[in-house]
């Protein structure tokens, strides 16, 4: 849609957005208001497009780690104490989870936890300190199809990466400074370990690249 900005409307929009976020847009455009409002929509596109990858990368894989989680601890391994060995921020986020299901007065479910649990939660124990306790005995079978010589430290980094992109969407942050043809291609690299059927899916249903192609 072209929305014929006026000098009226690009100055509500600056008051609404706030001057601040627009400024880099404003910066990066060469000074014009209007051009760095439709950057700014540019990039709550992508952002948006985003949606679909990230999604279906998250659900395959705290489903996919909370599998082994349970094969290894119990149905009820996110219960206290049933990992001994998780740290600090693993445990503030597991407390985090279960005090927002009791305070919405639902059961404390293994279901119910798994999808309370943010992305970080599900990132942090795939981080070095979990290497012997976690990873080699239990979570490494959770991305069955990375090719060999594909191991957890840099399963970890590509998705630190992808959840500091995460975050930022989810604060209706710039992303474009990004290279987001390498953060889908990641998105859908990490998925196809986990799951080939699960990445084609999300990939034929991305429209992340037609968005790149119409970088305006």
């Amino acid at each position: 849609m072209i929305f014929p900005y006026n000098d009226n409307q690009i100055n509500a929009l600056e008051i609404s957005l706030s001057p601040e976020r627009l400024a880099r847009y404003i910066k990066e455009v060469g000074g014009s208001k209007a051009d760095a409002i439709r950057r700014y929509v540019y990039n709550t596109a992508i952002s948006e497009a985003f949606y679909t990858p990230l999604h279906g990368l998250e659900i395959s894989l705290r489903n996919s780690l909370n599998r082994q989680l349970a094969a290894k601890f119990g149905a009820d391994w996110f219960g206290a104490a049933k990992i001994p060995i998780l740290q600090h921020p693993a445990t503030t986020m597991l407390q985090a989870a279960h005090d927002r299901l009791f305070e919405q007065h639902k059961k404390i479910t293994q279901s119910g936890m798994v999808a309370e649990l943010n992305f970080g939660f599900w990132v942090t124990i795939l981080s070095n300190r979990y290497e012997t306790d976690l990873w080699r005995p239990a979570l490494r079978h959770s991305l069955p199809h990375r090719p060999r010589g594909i191991e957890r430290k840099h399963i970890h980094v590509s998705l630190d990466s992808i959840r500091r992109l995460r975050n930022r969407i989810a604060h209706h942050e710039p992303i474009l400074d990004r290279k987001l043809a390498d953060d889908h291609a990641a998105i859908l690299q990490v998925t196809s370990w986990i799951c080939s059927d699960t990445a084609d899916w999300v990939a034929a249903h991305s429209r992340v690249p037609a968005l790149l192609s119409s970088n305006p």
